[in-house]
């Protein structure tokens, strides 16, 4: 307000932490933020939530039961690059939101196990890539 920063607010969204925000999560950042900095002037009649309310959220989001097709794992990946029939296919498993996103995951929490399933899916590649060409490279 003329020229003086009067309020803000601030959000952090991972995207891995729920369905929506595997396409949304900096849209959802934007919302809380602005609704945050809004709650903070007094201008909505919604309260800020408090850090126990946020656990307490995250808690109860956390026992709601999982799909069996967002459990990602290494064997799972292997398994369908080995059933990979052309190297369109293998590329179409990685681009998936899920399993791109696990493999960031994976990434930053054990660089060796992503090295690895990385090695495996160049591998997998250049096999399908040799029988695409008869064998030659």
């Amino acid at each position: 307000v003329d020229g003086e920063l009067v309020s803000v607010g601030t959000a952090e969204e991972f995207r891995a932490a729920s369905s929506i925000n595997k396409t949304s999560a900096l849209e959802n950042c934007e919302t809380s933020s602005v609704g945050r900095a809004l709650g903070l002037l007094g201008l909505t009649n919604d309260a800020i939530a408090s850090a126990d309310e946020v656990q307490q959220a995250a808690r109860n989001d956390s026992n709601k039961p999982v799909a069996i097709s967002s459990l990602i794992t290494i064997d799972g990946l292997q398994e369908r690059f080995d059933h990979a029939s052309h190297v369109e296919g293998l590329k179409a498993i990685v681009s998936e939101p899920d399993v791109r996103d696990f493999l960031l995951d994976l990434k930053g929490r054990d660089l060796q196990k992503f090295n690895a399933i990385t090695q495996y899916y160049n591998d997998q590649q250049k096999t399908l890539t040799k029988g695409k060409n008869n064998g030659k490279n």
